[in-house]
């Protein structure tokens, strides 16, 4: 089922289009993690595995096409990353003041773009702007916070997020000039949203709850609360002025968790809070209205599970599990659609809710807006994916996954 978003924007009316018109569908985050677009200043980091650095277009056509024959309706895919393609920066070491983007970048944005559009196809897409991994050094770490002996994260960034001029060139000559060219070239429709930034709390400083296996990074590596809160907004409002959506992908459900009265019954331990809410992120850039968040959207993988369903903010789908509303704000004016916007279609514990039929039955009897599964040849050789479409094509040249013995996306709007 294609499906649009609505004329009228409010919170409720969105809700209410989501409810009976579910995103289903799947990450596609990347061919070449980071290089997707334009001329790129690193050179290939690939080893001679991809047949391209940047923009390969056989790859979007087949992901997209593939996508719309198993049923799905939605893909998320990463646009900047970690920076280490694009957008074009300067300024000392680490080079994080944004001076624009090259025009291959957004001649290959569009090309993609042009291919969810086509008649047929009609996939709409969440981009996501950034990721976590743009505040990282070149280093990554274990669970313990051991250094791993690993370069390709190329982010050190973290003045990009945290600095007020830093922030604002980057609006001003990377993102509004991506949100015009998408509007020149009559692509806004294909738009479902704007991601922000992927998964930013696992880079924040900040009651995190639990300790856990990505809150480890050196001190050097996060970025305050307030600071990240004032990117988010900033980049919101250019969003909202250019007539798109905005959403976030948060980590957990306990960082994006909007019923105090529901966080309120976990430990201080859990850190149960909502970092995206309206007031702060209005509050953080500069009082506009405009700064808010238009869908919230949480992720969910087996590691966040607990045997007992209320031991744990974020067991969206142990038994019993919880319903949109659980975390959504009790006044039904203020209620807006959450999104389950990453989530494997099946997971270590294998019971017969984890798969991906059931969880997408589960988004839509527990009043989600709906699920988007990781991943879908994202180039780490999940098989993720809830479909077997005769994908295994020996004459292909990327990465390509065995999709597993599953159905087709149900279309749950009938």
């Amino acid at each position: 089922m294609i499906i649009r978003n609505p004329t009228s924007k409010t919170r409720r009316e969105l809700s209410d289009f989501y409810l009976n018109n579910q995103i289903v569908g799947a990450n596609i985050p990347w061919y070449h993690c980071g290089w997707d677009y334009g001329t790129t200043s690193y050179g290939t980091d690939s080893g001679g595995f991809f047949p391209t650095n940047g923009y390969y277009e056989q790859f979007w056509k087949d992901s997209f096409s593939r996508l719309r024959t198993m049923g799905g309706n939605t893909a998320r895919t990463w646009v900047f990353f970690d920076g280490r393609g694009a957008p074009n920066l300067s300024g000392n070491y680490p080079y994080d003041l944004t001076e624009g983007l090259d025009a291959d970048f957004l001649k290959d944005f569009i090309a993609m773009l042009t291919l969810a559009a086509k008649p047929g196809i009609d996939i709409q897409v969440i981009p996501a702007l950034w990721s976590f991994e743009a505040m990282d050094d070149k280093v990554k770490y274990d669970s313990n916070g051991k250094t791993l002996n690993y370069t390709k994260t190329l982010g050190e960034h973290r003045a990009l997020f945290s600095d007020t001029d830093k922030q604002d060139a980057f609006v001003e000559k990377a993102l509004k000039p991506l949100l015009q060219e998408v509007k020149d070239k009559g692509l806004q429709d294909t738009i479902l949203a704007w991601d922000i930034i992927n998964e930013p709390e696992w880079r924040l400083k900040g009651p995190h709850g639990p300790v856990d296996q990505f809150t480890k990074a050196p001190d050097k590596d996060l970025v305050q609360v307030a600071d990240m809160q004032r990117f988010v907004g900033k980049c919101a409002i250019a969003i909202h002025e250019a007539g798109f959506l905005a959403t976030l992908g948060s980590a957990q459900a306990r960082w994006n968790f909007e019923n105090a009265a529901n966080a309120a019954y976990y430990s201080a331990g859990w850190g149960c809070t909502n970092f995206w809410n309206d007031a702060d992120l209005r509050s953080a850039a500069g009082n506009n209205d405009k700064a808010f968040l238009d869908i919230y959207q949480v992720h969910y993988y087996d590691y966040m599970r607990d045997q007992d369903t209320y031991k744990s903010p974020n067991d969206v789908y142990s038994k019993d599990g919880r319903s949109a509303e659980y975390y959504l704000d009790t006044d039904p004016g203020k209620k807006r659609p959450l999104l389950l916007g990453e989530g494997k279609t099946s997971d270590v514990v294998q019971t017969s809710k984890d798969n991906a039929k059931l969880k997408i039955a589960h988004s839509k009897n527990k009043k989600y807006a709906g699920v988007l599964f990781w991943s879908f040849d994202n180039g780490t050789y999940e098989a993720d994916l809830a479909a077997k479409a005769g994908v295994n094509n020996p004459n292909r040249k990327y990465p390509s996954s065995d999709l597993g013995n599953y159905t087709y996306f149900e279309d749950l709007s009938h």
